[in-house]
């Protein structure tokens, strides 16, 4: 107990909350990150006064490209904060993170950062518990939600994914992942599909009483692999709760998917399962 504490008080050298109206900003500067890192916490407005509750959270991800504003400058969060009465955090994923851990690239441990430092601090700092704490993502941030999930599922109440690229290996080319991971040899595929969600899906064969939600649209170019992730997930006997429409890769199909995930997530809180379950 002395050794967490100590870590989580050094970590708070690092690390600057600052009290304001509108969200937390949170700054944490490690040599195993691409660069700065700072996350945005959302608080209902009845946060504050009510100390002796603890509140469910979403912890959600951005996409490839993009940066820990990207929900904020789309999506009125601390709207959807108030309405549900949710903690939402919206952390940096760097341009091309992946949220992984690559054996090429030291300063891009984004799992052992989450892991070792972020979770750590946001179940000690914030009023959440796991049994309440849910995260989810778009693209990039969809697939590094459900890794994230799959490393660990007691950490979490569930996990989501909207328009995820849920297997790397359909994409050997695309978005800066073989500077992570290396050029993709399908003779010798163990450094991707290590790290490919699809691939990795198996771990939560005992954990089937937590929900997957995953939407798509039929539009987007990651349909096909969230269809090959669902339809393994239901071989598995896996609880997954799934949402599609024509839509494509693009925010207006996320705007609206961050609010099918806060319905879902909430409803999974308060017991009422959704009337469809693939």
């Amino acid at each position: 107990m002395r050794l967490r504490l100590s870590i989580l008080l050094t970590l708070f050298l690092f690390i600057t909350a600052f009290p304001q109206a509108g969200p937390d900003t949170l700054r944490f500067n490690k040599s195993i990150l691409p660069g700065e890192h700072l996350t945005l916490v959302y608080k209902p407005k009845s946060y504050d006064a009510s100390v002796k509750r603890t509140y469910p959270a979403l912890i959600l991800l951005h996409g490839w490209s993009g940066g820990y504003k990207d929900w904020a400058n789309n999506v009125d969060l601390q709207f959807y904060a108030d309405k549900y009465e949710f903690l939402i955090i919206t952390p940096e994923g760097y341009y091309s993170s992946w949220y992984l851990d690559s054996p090429i690239k030291e300063n891009n441990r984004m799992e052992k950062f989450f892991w070792d430092i972020f979770y750590p601090f946001i179940i000690s700092q914030y009023r959440t518990v796991p049994e309440k704490l849910f995260i989810s993502g778009l693209s990039m941030g969809g697939h590094g939600a459900i890794n994230y999930f799959i490393d660990n599922p007691d950490a979490f109440a569930g996990a989501g994914s909207m328009s995820g690229i849920l297997d790397l290996t359909a994409f050997p080319e695309n978005w800066g992942i073989k500077d992570l991971l290396g050029t993709f040899n399908p003779k010798n595929p163990a450094a991707w599909l290590n790290r490919s969600a699809l691939n990795r899906l198996d771990k939560l064969k005992f954990y089937k009483e937590k929900p997957l939600y995953i939407e798509c649209g039929k539009k987007d170019f990651a349909w096909k692999v969230n269809v090959a992730f669902i339809n393994k997930a239901k071989a598995l006997g896996l609880r997954i709760y799934t949402y599609e429409d024509d839509g494509n890769h693009d925010w207006k199909f996320w705007k609206e998917g961050i609010v099918r995930n806060l319905d879902f997530f909430s409803d999974w809180l308060n017991g009422r399962t959704p009337e469809k379950k693939d």
